[in-house]
This record gives structure tokens, C-alpha cells and sequence, in this order.
């Protein structure tokens, strides 16, 4: 039977002999009590309130640290203690931008404990324009302040555990087209920097696993490249670049090559161990890279009247793809050259194909 007690909730025994002290510590979303219950087995109950003042003075404790940190705050020490040295340095670089650039400025000022599920669902109303993948970093970046927060008992909930975006229609890759194609690969042959193009177009790689390509991985009598390196930003030379003994997915691969691309190969003057070599370091880092790229297309358009669109390097890698499969190429087989570690990133290169096959049957007369 119950009896009342002179603190805050109920205080009974149990048949067993055990004390139960039953209190109201809170209201939940719906706005209903939340009732903890407290036991001891002592004569008179006393034990039993005296967890219930020991829960009390913890939790007041644990709101003292919660008011310490705001967003901004806490999501920096997160930043710097969760990712940095732990993650690739450009997922670093994603996710401090996401968090300085997106989630700061709108509830960067919030204490922890006071955002609130629709507090992010405005946070995602105001990025609506952003991409699919860009909306996604925002996301994992606001699970993992909070998810650690809860950890270090800096706030009781994360508010964006089930918050979802509204997601973009995919937009479909890029390429070049075949008349471009047809205007740019022969003026290619003829300009100095042409081989920064061609190689992109004929391999299907990465930019930076281009750049770590060495001669002892080309083998032009087999006509194939084995890729099993990359470049990319040191993680302890800020924004240096590294050779890293592996590629983006952690797998080797070989890419084979057309009879165009092992003459493209042929042309490339060996002054290195890598194909292309750096002046300042043995390898050519993805900047520089890319402002020999630029300069074929810039140098195109500033001869002929009907320029060519300047596409980023990866688009050349895109256009690879999307030509494979508008071949025939079985989709496993192109999955593989380009070294996806899932056939869904390969898939989107499908509905390349099949926009262009219905604008095709547009054209249809009857």
C-alpha cells in the first residue's frame, strides 16, 4: 500500500520488503510525466529518497555543464576532437565548412539543450537549394555534434536524429558531347598541354590517380595502367600534397586501353618516375594538373569561332563512363575500370544513356 511521503512522489513497500520511492522528473515531447522509480531495502525508505536527492543534484550538475555550450561552441571542440587527424583531410575540410558556413550561422548562438527537432527542420528549409550530397554532409554533421554531446552529457537528445531533408531530383552527370568530342581529341594532338586532356578522356581515372601514376605502372604492349596509388592533401602539411599508396576505394584495378589512348601514352615524354612529373616535387600535383587542362580549352576557344565548353577534369571522367555503356559495355565491367566501390554510384551514368535515348525517340516522324 502507498504512503505518502514529504518530498515529491510517493513512497511504498513492496511485498518483498523492498522500498519504492516514485517521482514525477520530468515532462516528455508529448507533454506527459515522466515517473523514475528509486528502491532500497532499508527499514524505513530513507535510502530509497536519498537516490532520488543524489539524481536530483546529478542532474543539476550535468544542466550546469549543458548551459556551458552553445552549437557554435561545442560543434568546434567536435570538430576538433572527433575529426581532425581521424578523417581524409578533405572530408575534414567538408565538414568544417558545413559547419561554419551552414549550421553556425543559424543555430550556432543555441544552447545545446534548447534545439529543437524544428529547429532543424528549418535549418533544411532555409538549404533547400543545396545539393543532395551537400544537404547529406549537413546532416551527418549535425548527428555527430549531437550524438557526441549525449556522450560527454551535454544534452539528453539529439534533435536531428530523425529529421530528414527533402531531397533534389538527382541531376545527371555532365559530359562532352560526341561533336565536341570530335573538335576537341584532334586538337589535343597538336597543343603542347593536349596530353592532360587525352589522358583523362582515354583512362577514366581520378584526377589525382592520373597524377600518381608512375611509368612502372603503364604497360603499353598489354595496353592497361595499373592504378594503385593516388594524390591528394597531406593531412599533416595542410594543404601539401602526398602520394598515398592506395586509391580512394583502398582496391587496385586495371584500366585497358583504346589503340588512341596507348598512342596518347606514347607521347608523353619520360622525364620521371611518374607520368606526370612535377617541378618543385617528382609528381604533378592536381593543380597544377588542372591549369595545363584549362589551358587546352581556353587556348580552343580563343582560336575557333564554336567554342567548347571548359568542363572540370572530372567531367572527362564522366564522359568515359557514359561512352562505355553507350557501347554496350556491361555495367559490372565499367563498375570495375572505374573503380566504384558500389554499381549504384555506376548506375546514375545509365540514365545518361537513357535521357539520350528518348530524346531520340522524340525525333520519331509517325
Amino acid at each position: 500500500m502507498a504512503r505518502k511521503s514529504n518530498g515529491d512522489g510517493s513512497l511504498r513497500q513492496r511485498p518483498d520488503g523492498t522500498w519504492e520511492y516514485r517521482v514525477v522528473t520530468g515532462l516528455n515531447a508529448d507533454g506527459k510525466p515522466i515517473r523514475k522509480s528509486f528502491y532500497s531495502k532499508d527499514k524505513s525508505g530513507r535510502e530509497a529518497k536519498r537516490k532520488y536527492r543524489d539524481f536530483l543534484a546529478g542532474k543539476e550538475e550535468h544542466a550546469a555543464a549543458w548551459s556551458k555550450h552553445t552549437v557554435q561552441t561545442w560543434g568546434r571542440i567536435w570538430l576538433e576532437s572527433y575529426k581532425l587527424g581521424k578523417v581524409a583531410p578533405r572530408s575534414y575540410r567538408n565538414y568544417e565548412l558545413y559547419l561554419e558556413s551552414h549550421i553556425i550561422p543559424l543555430l550556432g548562438h543555441e544552447q545545446l539543450t534548447e534545439v529543437k527537432p524544428v529547429d532543424i527542420e528549418r535549418l533544411y528549409a532555409a538549404k533547400v537549394d543545396l545539393s543532395n550530397s551537400a544537404k547529406n554532409y549537413i546532416r551527418i554533421t549535425l548527428n555527430g555534434i549531437f550524438d557526441a554531446a549525449i556522450e560527454n552529457n551535454l544534452c539528453p537528445t539529439n534533435p536531428a536524429k530523425k529529421v530528414k531533408f527533402a531531397k533534389r531530383p538527382t541531376k545527371l552527370p555532365e559530359v562532352f558531347t560526341m561533336n565536341e568530342l570530335a573538335l576537341l581529341l584532334p586538337y589535343c594532338k597538336e597543343h603542347p598541354d593536349g596530353i592532360f586532356v587525352e589522358a583523362l578522356l582515354y583512362t577514366g581515372l581520378r584526377i589525382g590517380e592520373l597524377c600518381a601514376l608512375m611509368w612502372c605502372d603503364v604497360d603499353l604492349e598489354d595496353g592497361s595502367l595499373l592504378v594503385c596509388r593516388s594524390v591528394s592533401i597531406s593531412s599533416e602539411k595542410g594543404s601539401k600534397y602526398e602520394v598515398k599508396e592506395t586509391t580512394k576505394t583502398g582496391h587496385d584495378r586495371r584500366v585497358f586501353l583504346t589503340p588512341a589512348g596507348i598512342e596518347c601514352f606514347r607521347r608523353i615524354p619520360k622525364r620521371g618516375l611518374y607520368v606526370f612529373s612535377g617541378t618543385r616535387q617528382p609528381f604533378c600535383s592536381p593543380d597544377i594538373y588542372r591549369r595545363h587542362y584549362d589551358k587546352v580549352f581556353k587556348d580552343y576557344n580563343a582560336e575557333h569561332k564554336t567554342p567548347i565548353r571548359i568542363l572540370s577534369p572530372h567531367k572527362c571522367r564522366h564522359t568515359f563512363a557514359t561512352a562505355l555503356l553507350d557501347s554496350g559495355a556491361n555495367i559490372r565491367a565499367v563498375q570495375d575500370l572505374l573503380g566504384h566501390a558500389r554499381i549504384t554510384t555506376t548506375e546514375i551514368y545509365t540514365h545518361v544513356d537513357s535521357e539520350a535515348m528518348k530524346s531520340n525517340v522524340q525525333k520519331l516522324k509517325y
